[in-house]
């Protein structure tokens, strides 16, 4: 009996909303829309971007106007980086030692390699 309803159920095809060919679904995902095929898939994911966007329109606000919503979030924080410099302090003295070394140490190597060629 229960080869049977294992068959029966290996014989469930459904048929894809994307490519519209038939397929059998995962076993362990039998609510499954689309076939496992990569462009199908990425059908599914795109509908799935579209429809969740409907949901939030406001998710592609800031890339578009990203240079004003910064100056009204550094107005309604004016002094968040006064603050990130103090509690930082030393980890930006580090930094600005490497940048110094590093660009100082390819000045050398470009007079170096300038007063090779002549």
């Amino acid at each position: 009996m229960s080869k049977i309803i294992s068959a029966k159920r290996r014989l469930r095809t459904k048929i894809c909303e994307a490519c519209h060919k038939k397929y059998v679904p995962n076993k362990f995902h039998p609510h499954q829309k689309v076939c496992s095929k990569k462009a199908c898939q990425k059908a599914r994911a795109r509908l799935f971007f579209k429809k969740w966007l409907k949901g939030e329109p406001d998710y592609y606000k800031h890339r578009w106007d990203g240079a004003e919503w910064s100056r009204k979030w550094r107005k309604k924080h004016p002094k968040y980086y006064i603050e990130y410099r103090k509690k930082h302090k030393k980890n930006l003295r580090l930094e600005i030692k490497k940048y110094i070394k590093k660009h100082i140490e390819q000045i050398k190597n470009k007079n170096t390699l300038n007063s090779e060629k002549r």
